[in-house]
């Protein structure tokens, strides 16, 4: 069969499902429009830019002159600008408002009612314009400046005028309970108390500036040379193609409309190649990516060995656009990275972890210069686990079995829905590396790449090109065929979901479990089961009725022998968090070099972030995410193997023998445990009412404290979906889940029978078969809840 990937057989395949009107655009939240900082960001668009945006658009603004505020006649632009700037309000938002009240924007030649009533400001739905008593509000430039100071004026008066809509504070808009979140959202209904006027607002907003392109992105326009890269939603200009090169795949940059490169804040220019060394006054700096790790010592830094020549002298001006991380000490191995080899596989080293590559290409994207050098495995071990490491951002990635087409973000692939938003985003077929699913699996599934806009818009001639000659030679198209690479000495081991089998252990020692890429199964021939049994692909679980407080095991497969918890290592460091009395109202500033965790590229945070404990403890315990577990042990001033020690400490107390722990988060595959000593774990960690709050929430929404950089909001569901069936003859009270390939996927649960009110604790360790990782469990419960 052909590896040749055909984009118009994608588009078949992928259209039909995803067609226009099936796909949705950015959902709209009637509690939260856009955020305080958005509508205050008055610096978001300079006096050439917004004239810029309005010349792409075709509007009649572009060139038009008229009388402003006080009489003089400005070019629109200007007007917008100065009113921006004089209230502290994002001119994008009087871009939205004056198409969103008179079509203005799109419009080509504008009457002279769009004109005089340009933003709706002092006209209501029933006010007659003729009225004299209107005759004040009247005129473009008083529309456009009253736009921008009724908003000011909201944030400055509304803690002593009654009738300002405020956050927190539910209303009736149209029939419908409204509770904004923020200010800038409460001020939308106070300005346009209708649901569909926000609803407008919002489709504009999210159409003309919310972010399309995903961070790590190379995008310049057609009419300038200056190529930006998009990074925590901002576009930062590149000085040259050395700092670039550092950084980036050049061939991987786009040319877009100069009206997308609105979209985006101007933030600092990239100066420096990455790595680069500064000296600030004293202090020496490492540059790495957006951080700045100032070494400990001028000594430190001479003891590194680095060459004074290829330091540069600067100014704390430069470190702007950088975030302060934790300085660099002699106990620091690799601050740059190092790769090496074991055997024939391969590692990246950095920041005292070592980190494994899934398959080749990720090592070939990432590191396309580096060179491994041979390594012991007992060097290897002063190193803890990082886990994979991931395609890097804005790659653009595809599926040799489906045709569809991702681009990564945040360690995440985002569907491209369609061959035209292809082309319309500027991307080039031949950048498209095509792989296998196992590959690809390794990334979540982020949001589909999709606006309205980005359907309607003109594909950039480089695109028209590309599809042009697409639609010549369908045989041979610019998509290239999977690259063959020969077999080398040194390769990369690609993890695959096969079994490792085992027999139980002959003494209480921990189960000596490595990383080994296959599930660890226990062999058929060790296998024991109580009576009745189910027969199950699940290794090992133990189904308990729950009276009283009191657990009575009622069935059980293979219930005493010890197996990776993953995740569920998660509920016993919780537990102890609150032994430890954690201040769930104090805040942790995330350091990617403290707080770094094997996969935590899932958490979305930045450097600086600043994130309250209790929003912590929702990442933690419903989405799993891994590091907010370094986090919360930081905040208790402890470092992990102290921590850890505790927790270990904690399981003995109860008495149990084969549970071991030897981090905070799951990921270490010696984490341990048995289905009757887990059952007796959960059920104890369930006594603590807090903990129990926390494994029984479906989903959260938080807001960090202080945002560095990224999406301030977070919000996610339960990673187990079984809280969230409709037809089951059971309620989920609480849950954790877990998974490793070593571990397989396993599922604690606390159900409630439908009927009778009968309490079960159900623990499943070891599902082999992701398609089954929800439905054998399940399986498992109702077949418990139907015998006992």
């Amino acid at each position: 069969m052909s590896n040749i990937k055909n984009p118009l057989i994608w588009l078949l395949a992928i259209g039909l499902i995803l067609s226009p009107r099936l796909v949705k655009t950015a959902e709209f939240n009637p509690n939260n429009i856009i955020s305080d900082a958005e509508l205050q960001d008055y610096d978001s668009l300079g006096r050439a830019e917004i004239r810029s945006f309005l010349r792409n658009k075709n509007s009649a603004l572009t060139d038009l002159i008229i009388e402003d505020f006080a009489g003089k006649n400005r070019y629109a632009s200007e007007i917008i600008y100065q009113a921006a700037q004089n209230y502290q309000i994002n001119p994008k938002y009087l871009l939205v408002k004056l198409q969103k009240e008179q079509s203005l924007i799109n419009s080509s030649q504008p009457t002279q009612r769009q004109l005089d009533w340009a933003t709706g400001y002092g006209v209501c739905d029933s006010c007659d314009t003729t009225d004299p008593a209107l005759e004040k509000n009247k005129g473009f430039g008083k529309q456009v400046d009253y736009a921008a100071g009724i908003m000011r004026w909201y944030y400055e008066n509304i803690n002593s005028t009654g009738w300002i809509k405020k956050p927190n504070v539910t209303y009736t808009i149209d029939s419908t309970p409204i509770t904004p979140v923020n200010e800038a959202t409460a001020f939308l209904y106070t300005y346009t108390p209708h649901l569909q006027g926000n609803a407008n607002f919002a489709r504009l907003w999210s159409n003309w500036f919310s972010q399309v392109y995903p961070d790590g992105t190379l995008i310049k326009s057609e009419a300038s040379s200056t190529i930006f890269a998009i990074i925590n939603g901002e576009k930062r200009p590149i000085k040259n193609m050395s700092v670039l090169s550092s950084r980036f795949n050049p061939q991987m940059m786009i040319v877009v409309p100069a009206e997308e490169l609105t979209r985006y804040k101007t933030g600092m220019m990239i100066t420096y190649n990455n790595y680069s060394l500064l000296k600030i006054n004293e202090t020496y700096y490492l540059l790495d990516y957006e951080i700045a790790r100032p070494f400990a010592s001028a000594e430190i830094f001479r003891q590194f060995g680095y060459n004074p020549d290829e330091v540069f002298e600067a100014s704390e001006a430069d470190l702007a656009g950088y975030t302060i991380d934790e300085p660099i000490t002699l106990e620091d191995l690799y601050p740059t990275g190092r790769m090496v080899t074991i055997g024939e596989t391969v590692y990246y080293l950095k920041n005292n972890r070592y980190y494994f590559f899934p398959s080749l290409e990720i090592l070939k994207v990432r590191f396309p210069r580096l060179k491994p050098q041979a390594i012991s495995s007992e060097e290897l071990a002063k190193f803890e686990s990082g886990g994979p490491l991931l395609f890097p951002d804005a790659t653009l990635v595809g599926s040799q079995l489906t045709n569809r087409i991702y681009v990564i973000e945040k360690g995440k692939k985002r569907l491209i829905p369609s061959e035209k938003i292809f082309l319309n985003l500027g991307y080039k077929w031949i950048n498209v590396m095509w792989l296998d699913d196992l590959t690809l699996d390794q990334h979540q599934n982020g949001e589909p790449l999709y606006t309205d806009e980005l359907l309607n818009r003109n594909a950039t001639s480089t695109a028209k090109i590309e599809l042009t000659a697409a639609k010549k030679a369908v045989a041979q198209k610019i998509i290239p065929k999977k690259v063959i690479v020969p077999a080398k000495k040194t390769v990369v081991a690609v993890k695959k979901p096969t079994a490792t089998f085992f027999s139980p252990p002959t003494s209480t020692e921990p189960m000596r479990f490595v990383e080994t890429g296959m599930m660890y199964t226990l062999r058929p021939e060790s296998a024991k089961n109580s009576e009745p049994h189910l027969t199950t692909i699940i290794d090992s679980y133990i189904v308990a009725r729950i009276n009283n407080g009191v657990t009575e095991i009622v069935a059980e497969k293979n219930a005493d022998v010890p197996r990776p918890l993953a995740s569920l290592t998660k509920v016993v460091a919780a537990y102890q968090m609150g032994r430890d009395s954690i201040d769930t109202e104090k805040s942790v500033k995330y350091s990617p070099t403290k707080h770094s965790a094997p996969s935590g590229y899932l958490y979305k945070i930045s450097a600086g972030d600043t994130v309250k404990n209790k929003d912590l403890l929702s990442a933690l315990l419903i989405s799993s995410f891994n590091t907010p577990a370094l986090m919360l042990v930081d905040s208790l001033g402890k470092n992990q193997a102290e921590f850890v020690t505790e927790m270990n400490n904690q399981i003995k107390e109860w008495g149990l023998t084969k549970s071991y722990f030897f981090d905070a988060h799951g990921y270490d595959v010696r984490n341990q445990s048995t289905a009757r000593e887990y059952v007796t774990i959960f059920t104890t960690a369930l006594t603590d009412p807090i903990l129990e709050s926390y494994l029984g929430e479906k989903s959260y929404t938080y807001e960090e404290l202080r945002n560095a950089g990224g999406a301030s909001i977070h919000r996610d569901i339960n990673t187990n979906r079984l809280f969230f069936s409709t037809d089951a003859p059971y309620t989920v009270l609480a849950s954790k889940t877990g998974y490793l390939y070593e571990a397989g996927y396993n599922m604690a649960m606390i159900v409630e029978r439908v009927g009778d009110s009968q309490k079960f604790a159900i623990i499943s360790l070891g599902n082999p078969d992701y398609n089954k990782k929800y439905s054998e469990t399940d399986r498992l419960t109702r077949w418990a809840l139907k015998n006992f």
